[in-house]
Protein backbone atom coordinates (compact mmCIF):
# COMPACT_ATOMS: atom_id res chain seq x y z
CA UNK A 1 0.00 0.00 0.00
CA UNK A 2 1.38 3.56 -1.08
CA UNK A 3 0.87 6.75 0.64
CA UNK A 4 -1.45 8.26 -2.11
CA UNK A 5 -3.87 5.48 -1.69
CA UNK A 6 -4.05 6.09 2.22
CA UNK A 7 -8.02 6.70 3.40
CA UNK A 8 -8.74 9.10 6.61
CA UNK A 9 -9.66 5.78 8.88
CA UNK A 10 -5.67 4.27 7.76
CA UNK A 11 -4.15 7.61 8.91
CA UNK A 12 -6.08 7.45 12.37
CA UNK A 13 -5.18 3.80 12.92
CA UNK A 14 -1.55 4.25 12.67
CA UNK A 15 -1.83 7.25 14.86
CA UNK A 16 -3.51 5.30 17.51
CA UNK A 17 -0.69 2.50 17.04
CA UNK A 18 1.84 5.12 16.78
CA UNK A 19 1.19 6.51 20.44
CA UNK A 20 0.71 3.05 21.42
CA UNK A 21 3.89 2.04 20.29
CA UNK A 22 5.60 5.32 22.21
CA UNK A 23 3.99 4.13 25.70
CA UNK A 24 5.04 0.31 25.42
CA UNK A 25 8.87 1.67 24.78
CA UNK A 26 8.59 4.25 27.93
CA UNK A 27 7.10 1.35 30.02
CA UNK A 28 10.28 -0.71 28.63
CA UNK A 29 12.65 1.98 29.58
CA UNK A 30 11.72 1.91 32.98
CA UNK A 31 11.44 -2.02 33.28
CA UNK A 32 15.20 -1.65 31.78
CA UNK A 33 16.13 0.99 34.32
CA UNK A 34 15.11 -0.98 37.50
CA UNK A 35 16.48 -4.37 36.19
CA UNK A 36 19.67 -2.28 36.03
CA UNK A 37 19.35 -1.52 39.65
CA UNK A 38 19.98 -5.45 40.67
CA UNK A 39 22.62 -6.00 38.43
CA UNK A 40 25.41 -7.17 40.62
CA UNK A 41 28.05 -6.67 38.16
CA UNK A 42 31.20 -5.15 39.90
CA UNK A 43 32.67 -2.86 36.83
CA UNK A 44 29.52 -0.80 37.17
CA UNK A 45 30.20 2.77 38.28
CA UNK A 46 28.55 3.91 41.44
CA UNK A 47 25.87 6.44 41.80
CA UNK A 48 27.22 9.97 42.82
CA UNK A 49 25.80 10.53 46.65
CA UNK A 50 25.49 7.09 46.93
CA UNK A 51 29.36 5.94 48.19
CA UNK A 52 29.60 3.11 50.48
CA UNK A 53 32.06 2.93 53.23
CA UNK A 54 33.28 5.44 56.18
CA UNK A 55 34.12 8.72 55.18
CA UNK A 56 37.98 9.30 54.96
CA UNK A 57 39.81 10.31 57.79
CA UNK A 58 37.12 8.65 60.43
CA UNK A 59 38.26 6.04 62.40
CA UNK A 60 37.30 2.65 61.92
CA UNK A 61 34.15 2.26 64.56
CA UNK A 62 34.19 6.04 65.30
CA UNK A 63 29.85 7.09 65.33
CA UNK A 64 29.01 11.09 64.23
CA UNK A 65 28.03 12.83 67.14
CA UNK A 66 29.88 10.48 69.51
CA UNK A 67 33.07 10.70 71.47
CA UNK A 68 36.45 8.38 70.62
CA UNK A 69 36.02 5.25 72.60
CA UNK A 70 38.83 6.55 74.87
CA UNK A 71 37.26 9.20 76.16
CA UNK A 72 34.11 7.68 76.85
CA UNK A 73 32.93 6.50 80.59
CA UNK A 74 33.28 2.95 79.46
CA UNK A 75 36.37 3.19 77.64
CA UNK A 76 38.13 4.72 81.48
CA UNK A 77 35.82 2.02 83.51
CA UNK A 78 37.16 -0.67 81.24
CA UNK A 79 39.56 -3.37 82.60
CA UNK A 80 41.53 -6.66 82.16
CA UNK A 81 39.25 -9.18 82.17
CA UNK A 82 38.01 -10.16 85.54
CA UNK A 83 38.72 -7.03 87.32
CA UNK A 84 34.76 -6.83 88.42
CA UNK A 85 35.38 -10.49 90.20
CA UNK A 86 37.90 -8.97 92.06
CA UNK A 87 36.57 -5.94 92.99
CA UNK A 88 33.30 -7.55 94.39
CA UNK A 89 35.60 -10.62 96.24
CA UNK A 90 37.62 -8.13 97.82
CA UNK A 91 35.37 -6.32 98.75
CA UNK A 92 33.30 -8.86 100.29
CA UNK A 93 36.36 -10.48 102.07
CA UNK A 94 36.19 -6.88 103.63
CA UNK A 95 32.57 -7.00 105.01
CA UNK A 96 33.21 -10.08 107.28
CA UNK A 97 30.93 -12.62 108.05
CA UNK A 98 27.75 -10.27 107.44
CA UNK A 99 28.14 -9.31 103.97
CA UNK A 100 27.18 -6.66 101.52
CA UNK A 101 24.00 -6.31 100.26
CA UNK A 102 23.66 -5.50 96.54
CA UNK A 103 23.00 -2.20 96.28
CA UNK A 104 26.04 -1.34 98.83
CA UNK A 105 27.88 -3.17 96.60
CA UNK A 106 27.04 -1.10 93.71
CA UNK A 107 27.66 1.94 94.96
CA UNK A 108 31.28 0.97 96.46
CA UNK A 109 31.96 -0.26 92.88
CA UNK A 110 30.70 2.47 91.26
CA UNK A 111 28.65 0.39 88.95
CA UNK A 112 24.78 -0.36 88.24
CA UNK A 113 23.03 -2.78 90.71
CA UNK A 114 21.69 -4.87 87.33
CA UNK A 115 25.28 -5.37 86.65
CA UNK A 116 26.08 -7.05 90.37
CA UNK A 117 23.05 -8.87 90.86
CA UNK A 118 23.45 -10.29 86.90
CA UNK A 119 26.99 -10.87 87.81
CA UNK A 120 26.02 -13.00 91.29
CA UNK A 121 23.95 -15.18 89.01
CA UNK A 122 25.90 -15.98 86.67
CA UNK A 123 29.91 -15.70 87.89
CA UNK A 124 29.15 -15.79 91.35
CA UNK A 125 27.58 -19.23 91.78
CA UNK A 126 30.92 -20.73 90.38
CA UNK A 127 32.78 -19.61 93.09
CA UNK A 128 33.58 -21.72 96.29
CA UNK A 129 32.87 -19.94 99.54
CA UNK A 130 30.65 -17.54 98.06
CA UNK A 131 27.07 -17.47 100.20
CA UNK A 132 23.89 -15.67 100.19
CA UNK A 133 22.78 -15.38 103.80
CA UNK A 134 19.70 -13.08 103.06
CA UNK A 135 17.63 -11.75 99.91
CA UNK A 136 20.35 -9.78 97.98
CA UNK A 137 23.06 -10.19 100.12
CA UNK A 138 25.98 -11.66 100.40
CA UNK A 139 29.06 -13.10 101.91
CA UNK A 140 32.43 -15.08 100.86
CA UNK A 141 33.61 -17.56 103.57
CA UNK A 142 37.14 -18.80 104.02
Amino acid sequence: MSLTQLTLGDVKKLEKLLTRKAKLEADIAKINGTLEGFSTDSTRAAKPGKRRGRKPGRKKGAKRGRKPAAATKAGKAGGRRGAVKQKILKALKASGAEGLHVKDLAKKLKTKELNIRAWFATTGKKIAGLEKVAPARYTLKG
